[in-house]
């Protein structure tokens, strides 16, 4: 069975444009479809998909009806991915510690403001809201 371990935005996902997500995890080669719960609950079929590999598969989103967090799942033989609960929130875009001479110019992945409680999980933004516009602050 598929189960998808995180997601990654590259493009920001809105309720007024479509957004990207990379996801990654396992059992992804015989994906059928990708599809999402909004935070108004409702489902919705990714507009495209490509299998990557096994581990990592990449969509475009819809327009969802909410801003919040929503959920992505990987069609593979008939049957959802499996999630988890997400591991605490940390300053990190690379799966490693952040340092004073790190620099997030130019980086790809979009900022999350909303706390995951699952895996699978990434955040639908509010209309109007344009990413990329902060900073990070790494303190000694």
């Amino acid at each position: 069975m598929a189960s998808v371990l995180r997601t990654d935005i590259t493009k920001a996902v809105t309720r007024t444009s479509e957004g990207e997500l990379e996801i990654f995890g396992s059992g992804f080669k015989n994906a059928t479809k990708v599809h999402f719960i909004d935070p108004a609950g409702k489902t919705f079929s990714a507009v495209s998909f490509n299998v990557v590999s096994d581990q990592i598969v990449t969509c475009v989103c819809p327009v969802f009806s909410e801003s919040g967090l929503a959920k992505v799942f990987v069609t593979v033989n008939g049957a959802d991915s499996t999630f988890t609960a997400a591991p605490p929130p940390s300053a990190s875009a690379t799966g490693r510690s952040v340092d004073s001479s790190d620099s997030f110019s130019g980086s790809r992945f979009v900022n999350s403001f909303l706390e995951k409680n699952y895996t699978n999980e990434f955040e639908v933004l509010p209309p109007g809201f344009l990413p990329g516009g902060g900073s990070v602050c790494v303190s000694s």
